[in-house]
């Protein structure tokens, strides 16, 4: 009698489910590295501790392991056991290379992207301090140009360009405001000369009037240029934290500077209606008026009382004006040596 072995079955191929099997577990690890990178970052700082570097290594391993055993076991149970079972050690290890591979491979490259906007951030606010203080220095006869090419890079170069375009625009705004005053001859009219030839003082009120509505023009010109830095960074392609990140600085540096910039613009508007009510009380003085030499002189008292203090209010909200721009240009120099300093 003759027995015969029964032969073993056939070994089958299992390499084009391991590739479909690695791929899926680069896919699941691809999409789960957001998650990871948020939850790690803040343990990524310019100085990373050991603690750190443990916290970070855990959270990897404990992703990594999910993924790695849910999709080796798939693989196993559902294609590879009735095939080639001995082969299980070697899928489980090329698998946990490719997850393993692409979770420390897309964190340490988020660090090193991360420390990189760090530095180009840096050199974008060390740009934006050095603006601010030309723009708070600059002769609005004669203002600098500024280069409108940002020097950082990048999503801080970005943000970078949106601010000088808007302190250029700034400092335009401030030169033609200057000069819309000038053309109209505002001086001219309210100096002593001025005033003694303009019989009735139509003249003057109407320039004042004029001045006035050049105020309002530049003033809400100032809010849009703020409004226009705020749409141009909604439009770039940053990302939404960093644009959160350029609102709420803005919005910080508006809460700081922005009762003095309001202030200031109402000093303009006031001194106007100074002028104005000068004007007018010039226009029904009791007594006669006229110039002599620099200055006026006046027949009746009470008009040179009158006088007097107009234009002692209007020297003290002059005052009150150059000091709020002092206190301006000086925060912006306390600001940029600090900056200096970082």
């Amino acid at each position: 009698m003759t027995t015969a072995s029964a032969a073993p079955p056939a070994k089958t191929g299992t390499a084009g489910f391991l590739a479909l099997a690695a791929i899926a577990a680069l896919i699941w690890s691809v999409v789960s590295l957001p998650g990871m990178i948020k939850e790690v970052a803040p343990h990524f700082g310019a100085k990373v501790l050991p603690e750190d570097w443990g916290f970070v290594g855990g959270t990897i391993l404990g992703s990594s392991v999910v993924i790695i055993m849910i999709v080796w076991l798939i693989l196993f149970f559902g294609f590879v056991r009735s095939r080639a079972a001995e082969r299980a050690p070697m899928h489980l290890l090329v698998i946990a290379l490719v997850v393993l591979g692409a979770n420390i491979g897309g964190i340490m490259l988020a660090r090193s992207l991360a420390h990189g906007d760090d530095a180009q951030g840096r050199i974008a606010m060390h740009e934006f301090q050095t603006l601010l203080n030309t723009v708070a220095r600059a002769d609005p006869d004669h203002p600098p140009a500024i280069d409108l090419r940002p020097k950082a890079t990048g999503d801080a170069g970005v943000l970078e360009a949106a601010i000088r375009r808007m302190m250029s625009d700034v400092l335009a705004d401030r030169s033609n405001y200057h000069r819309e005053l000038a053309a109209i001859g505002l001086s001219q009219s309210l100096s002593p000369a001025g005033l003694a030839s303009d019989p009735g003082l139509r003249h003057t009120q109407a320039t004042i009037l004029q001045a006035r509505q050049i105020v309002a023009k530049y003033r809400a010109l100032n809010d849009q240029r703020i409004a226009d830095a705020r749409k141009a960074v909604e439009a770039s392609s940053i990302s939404l934290s960093m644009k959160a990140g350029f609102n709420e600085g803005l919005d910080k540096a508006l809460a700081q500077r922005g009762d003095v910039r309001e202030h200031i613009w109402d000093l303009e508007s006031k001194i106007l209606d100074e002028y104005a009510a000068l004007a007018n009380d010039l226009a029904h003085a009791r007594g006669h008026w006229a110039r002599h030499g620099g200055a006026l002189a006046f027949a009746d008292g009470h008009d040179l009382t009158a006088f007097n203090v107009h234009i002692a209010k209007i020297k003290l909200m002059s005052q009150e004006e150059r000091d709020a721009q002092a206190q301006v240009l000086n925060q912006v120099q306390d600001e940029a040596t600090q900056a200096a300093g970082r």
